[in-house]
């Protein structure tokens, strides 16, 4: 995905403060990017997103990922379910490699580097924006 041009940047909007954060953003939009994601990248310095247009429960498994990811599900724009640091995975046997699925229904998923989101004190009800 290290490939794809920047988009644009997400932003996000705190529930609890005035503050808010943004992020340069890159789209997974073909079923192949969507497939793949961050699959073998070596570092990442943008966030990626994954849009759908509907809503459901999402899966994301970290096989052939190198290093640990925030994965961000969120539902008409507010922020859902944040899995902070998921494991990477880069065993031969694919069985061993964990997925991580949503608890509820979203219509976007966003990938930052692993910490990220704690490190800007992102959580469960702020606001998204795709800009």
């Amino acid at each position: 995905m290290s490939d794809l041009p920047l988009d644009g940047k997400v932003c996000i909007a705190s529930l609890y403060s005035a503050s808010f954060i943004c992020y340069p953003l890159k789209f997974a939009r073909t079923s192949l990017e969507m497939k793949i994601g961050m699959m073998h990248a070596t570092s990442m310095n943008y966030a990626l997103a994954f849009e759908y247009q509907d809503e459901e429960i999402r899966s994301f498994w970290m096989k052939n990922v190198l290093f640990p990811l925030d994965i961000v599900f969120v539902r008409r724009g507010v922020i859902q379910e944040i899995v902070h640091s998921a494991s990477e995975c880069i065993y031969p046997d694919q069985i061993v490699c964990p997925s991580y699925v949503s608890k509820l229904a979203c219509d976007l998923v966003i990938e930052f580097p692993g910490g990220w989101c704690k490190h800007h004190q992102v959580s469960e009800g702020d606001r998204v924006r795709l800009i």
